[in-house]
């Protein structure tokens, strides 16, 4: 059983012992981008950081920044950005990825719903309601993409963090070679 585990340690494989498959996770490293202003820390997670430019998202994986990348936005900018071609260009970017872009959004979808009270009605009220919706529900259509709307910005970081780690225990398990 030790020569398994110590097996399992170098190698970094997926073994069955019975009914428990046992899968080392080797560490990886999320590249935040650059030009991110209010970019997460990950502090709370085992997990190394580097900071550079990315040419498509805000937040990769080392060495599959072409891959798969996630897009973070509060809500002022996702409102903001839905109008503007730089925004469309970089969703351009992700329909080479293996997996859709995530756009995380730091807030949730109730609040743009621009009801009376809203934060938003006064705010932006030059984006339509209509423009809001439809960009939620037709740019997926069009683009290599997945919008998450999330309640605030710690949920963001968890939502981000738990997206990157998925996508690099699916490249690991298929042995997936840039």
């Amino acid at each position: 059983m030790f020569f398994l585990l110590l097996n399992l340690l170098v190698n970094r494989k997926t073994f069955i012992l019975g009914e428990f498959i046992l899968y080392i996770m080797s560490e990886f490293t999320i590249i935040k981008d650059s030009r991110e202003k209010l970019d997460y820390n990950f502090d709370k997670y085992d997990v190394n950081t580097e900071t550079k430019k990315l040419d498509t998202g805000d937040y990769a994986i080392q060495g599959y920044e072409d891959f798969f990348a996630i897009e973070r936005k509060t809500d002022e900018d996702f409102l903001s950005s839905i109008t503007k071609d730089r925004f469309k260009d970089e969703l351009g970017r992700a329909d080479v990825f293996v997996k859709p872009m995530t756009i995380v959004v730091e807030a949730p979808w109730r609040e743009f719903k621009f009801s009376t009270g809203s934060s938003y009605e006064n705010k932006f009220s030059d984006i339509h309601p209509n423009s809001v919706k439809g960009a939620k529900n037709k740019l997926p259509n069009y683009y290599n993409i997945e919008f998450k709307f999330v309640e605030g910005r710690p949920e963001g970081e968890e939502l981000t963090y738990n997206k990157l780690k998925e996508f690099y225990e699916i490249i690991n398990l298929i042995d997936f070679e840039i």
